[in-house]
């Protein structure tokens, strides 16, 4: 059954051509979570410039049709988040991220509004891991996945207080090494995530490899484009 036209504000996430003059879009929408819809892209009357379609823009969107592939209707750019280079490639990050982790059709107004905020925090800070850890941290809260940072996942009872704990992805936090897969986190990197206080440089990398564990866990072994780049942006700083 063809739905009625809907509006919602979103940013595309990821783009692909689909025949003469169309594209594939994946974009993640304020109010109806991520949708896959066909845009015209042409300078004729009836499509809209690709421009319009790039990352990293908010757009007001209606769209309209059935099944999982919906046709756009009309999309008009709102904001535009101007990204240097290595912020871009946060921003793809976080792009695939979405991608991969969200199911289509379920709105996530949280993720939403942590997204757009972090892209504002990459387009007017010159420091981006902080904007990624609070990104990283509200994705996994709002999925369902979020830390237990309070329970030793080896005896089921509170924390004790220690100078470490061990961390492992798909457990959690132990007093006592529980083996294979895991490593050692020291205690104010736990206390900055439970914060939420991702600015400390001191625990930087801890906090880091805290939540970068647990969301590859998610991912499954599917690779990151945004990471490769990252590595070959740095090779060729090196």
């Amino acid at each position: 059954m063809t739905q009625g036209a809907q509006q919602s504000n979103g940013f595309v996430l990821h783009s692909r051509r689909f025949r003469e003059n169309s594209r594939i879009l994946e974009v993640f929408t304020e109010t109806a979570g991520r949708i896959a819809v066909v845009a015209r892209v042409s300078r004729r009357k009836g499509g809209s410039s690709a421009s319009v379609y790039q990352p990293f823009r908010k757009l007001s969107v209606h769209w309209r049709g059935r099944g999982e592939l919906q046709n756009i209707l009309s999309a008009e750019e709102l904001e535009h988040f101007p990204l240097s280079s290595h912020a871009s490639l946060c921003g793809l990050y976080c792009n695939e991220l979405l991608l991969y982790l969200t199911s289509k059709f379920i709105p996530m107004p949280s993720i939403y509004s942590s997204y757009q905020e972090t892209l504002k925090s990459l387009a007017e800070e010159n420091i981006f891991e902080p904007a990624l850890r609070r990104f990283e941290f509200v994705l996994l809260e709002e999925l369902g996945f979020g830390l237990d940072l309070e329970t030793d996942h080896l005896t089921g009872q509170l924390l004790v207080d220690a100078e470490q704990y061990y961390y492992h992805p798909a457990m959690g936090l132990s007093s006592k090494n529980p083996g294979q897969g895991s490593f050692i986190v020291p205690a104010e990197a736990i206390d900055a995530i439970r914060k939420q206080d991702f600015s400390r440089q001191s625990n930087a990398k801890a906090v880091k490899l805290i939540l970068a564990s647990t969301i590859d866990r998610l991912l499954d072994g599917r690779p990151l484009k945004s990471r490769q780049l990252f590595r070959d942006m740095v090779k060729i700083n090196t």
